[in-house]
């Protein structure tokens, strides 16, 4: 039987298609056998779990950064002729938390869909 989809060694990344399923990869020797069990496995725990933690990551710097930007800017900046604060922190807090939803759904499709 020959291998019929795009499976690749999962050593070393060799293009398996049309090789003998029962075969050693020509590149570094591995069975295709283990190739073909690897690809049939889903990734690890350890890999979602390091995927999930590099999601709350960026979500969090999504929020923090803008929200200490807008404070900062409000405190030291952009005032005007009256002294009043021209950016209000509660809004640069909405947009943050806004755009920290938005890239945190899409970074959550990108990383935790199957390929």
């Amino acid at each position: 039987m020959l291998v019929s989809n795009n499976l690749v060694c999962s050593a070393c990344g060799y293009a398996l298609r049309g090789l003998d399923a029962d075969g050693e990869c020509p590149e570094c020797g591995q069975r295709i056998p283990r190739s073909i069990a690897k690809s049939q496995r889903g990734p690890g725990p350890v890999f979602i779990f390091l995927k999930i933690l590099f999601l709350i990551v960026i979500a969090v710097l999504c929020f923090v950064v803008p929200t200490i930007w807008g404070a900062i800017n409000a405190e030291y900046g952009n005032r005007g002729p009256n002294g009043e604060y021209l950016v209000n922190v509660n809004h640069v807090a909405i947009y943050s938390a806004i755009f920290s939803l938005i890239t945190t759904a899409v970074l959550a499709y990108l990383l935790l869909r199957k390929r």
